[in-house]
């Protein structure tokens, strides 16, 4: 499945898309947005980025895959919330500060969240037995 259109809706209104198919991944090319709401993400197998692929909104980012996710654009969400559970890494890069991690599972591979701005978490942030990095606030590893 690949977004190769720009998506965006106004306002507080939340954005899903959502990868049909086994082992579909969705690969992001155009722009998805969200003025203050939601950008929820589900894909069966992973979700990259490429060209002018990325994620804005004042609100947050929830995603979810089973073979990683690659968000490495010049992402601008305010929030981020992620799952990955087969294969593959957890990566985000978002420049909207402050990033506020509202939880992120991580059963496999690794996580990392870069961003320009402090980083608050307020939900756990789980991850099997590789390093994880969130870089601006602070880095931690297992």
């Amino acid at each position: 499945v690949s977004a190769g259109s720009c998506v965006t809706r106004l306002g507080s209104g939340a954005v899903t898309l959502t990868g049909a198919g086994g082992g579909t991944s969705l690969l992001l090319q155009e722009l998805v947005s969200s003025g203050q709401g939601h950008i929820i993400v589900r894909a069966v197998s992973a979700i990259p980025q490429s060209g002018a692929g990325l994620f804005s909104s004042d609100g947050s980012l929830t995603t979810t895959s089973s073979t990683g996710q690659t968000l490495n654009a010049a992402n601008t969400v305010g929030g981020f919330n992620a799952t990955n559970t087969i294969s593959g890494a957890i990566s985000l890069t978002n420049s909207k500060a402050p990033l506020a991690a509202t939880g992120i599972n991580q059963t496999v591979g690794s996580v990392a969240v870069n961003t320009t701005g402090n980083i608050a978490t307020s939900e756990a942030i789980t991850h099997n037995t590789t390093v994880q990095s969130m870089r601006r606030q602070y880095t931690s590893s297992v």
